[in-house]
This record gives C-alpha cells, sequence and structure tokens, in this order.
C-alpha cells in the first residue's frame, strides 16, 4: 500500500472514531426559554418586561458609592425585566434539586434562564440586600423621601422564613408589588437633583 493510500484510510478511520465519541455536545437550537416553557413541570410561565431604567444622575450619591449605584440600578432593570417561573414542585425543594440538575445536563443554558426567575428567595433577598446599600452615601435633595421608598420596597419583599412557605399567587403578587416599588422608585431618582453643598 502506498503513502497516499495509508493517509487515506488512516484519516477515515479517525473520522469515524471521532464521530463515535464526540467531544463537544452541538449547541441546542432551541430558545432556552421554550425549552422552559415546553417542560411538563412548569405550570406557568410570566415573561419578562420590556422596561428601560429612566436616566438617573450618579451625583445622587458621593464619589465613593458611585460604582456601586451603578450597578445596583443595573441590578433593578434586570429583576424589573426578569420572568416568573411557577414550576410544580411546591415546597419540594429536594425534587425541584433534583430536576434543575437533570435540565442543566440536558442543556447547558438552563441554570443562567432559571436563575433569572424573579419567584426564586435568593433573587428577592438578594434585592433587599441592594435595597440598604441606596441610603449610603445619597446626596440627592429630598433624603426623606428617597428613604422612605427604599422602605417601602423592603416591606414588600416577604421575610425569608415565610416566602418559601407561601401559596405560589402570594408569591406572584408579592413580586408585582416589589416591581411596582422598584418602578416607583427609580421614577422618583430620576427626577432628583444632587444638594448643593
Amino acid at each position: 500500500m502506498n503513502k497516499v493510500m495509508k493517509k487515506l484510510i488512516g484519516d477515515e478511520q479517525k473520522v469515524k472514531a471521532d464521530d463515535a465519541h464526540p467531544q463537544i455536545k452541538p449547541l441546542p437550537t432551541q430558545p432556552i426559554i421554550d425549552v422552559i416553557k415546553a417542560d411538563p413541570h412548569i405550570l406557568e410561565f410570566i415573561p419578562a418586561e420590556k422596561y428601560v431604567l429612566p436616566p438617573i444622575d450618579l451625583n445622587l450619591w458621593n464619589e465613593h458609592k458611585r460604582a456601586d449605584i451603578d450597578g445596583t440600578l443595573k441590578t433593578f432593570e434586570k429583576f424589573i425585566n426578569s420572568p416568573m417561573i411557577v414550576d410544580d414542585f411546591g415546597t419540594d425543594h429536594v425534587a425541584r434539586i433534583k430536576w434543575r440538575n437533570s435540565m442543566q445536563e440536558k442543556d447547558s443554558r438552563f441554570n443562567d434562564a432559571w436563575g433569572e426567575n424573579i419567584l426564586k428567595l435568593n433573587n428577592a433577598i438578594g434585592l433587599n440586600y441592594q435595597m440598604i446599600g441606596m441610603n449610603r452615601g445619597y446626596e440627592g435633595t429630598n433624603p426623606a423621601e428617597n428613604d422612605n421608598l427604599i422602605h417601602d420596597i423592603m416591606d414588600a419583599v416577604p421575610p425569608m422564613e415565610n416566602y418559601k412557605w407561601m401559596e405560589v399567587n402570594d408569591k406572584i403578587k408579592s413580586m408585582e408589588k416589589v416591581k411596582m416599588h422598584l418602578k416607583k422608585y427609580v421614577e422618583f431618582l430620576s427626577k432628583q437633583k444632587p444638594s448643593l453643598k
């Protein structure tokens, strides 16, 4: 057998071996949201909004807080524009975790998409931690109203020990209320001016 024939046979065998043991999973072509919505464990999918945060002057906060506040405002916009996804696991968190792991194995995009579900307790609690920082270094002309609006948002987030036992419809109502207060707050901020010292 000449060298050319050996090379062709070798290349053909290599291709067959690569086909039998693919190294890279092809990316799914179906949008991940469609994959989630089609899953039999999903009872309801409330789509994300398309809310655009109004311009807010970062000079409302002292210079040491501005970078943090900019990131927090982006978090607010993401929270408002995230979906609510209701599954059929109720309070069976162990079954939900098994399902999530299974979904992630099938599609590597799953955890990122599921993480945006604002019905997840961590998203609501994380928002409250973000709110605490909004008062620090605030130098706008109406600090009392800023404080009141922050507390309205924090009061709308149910306590952690109650949230996981709430009925799904109550969770949805709570998160709708949080989003409403959050929009009211950013609208307030968009109209504020830095105080003159």
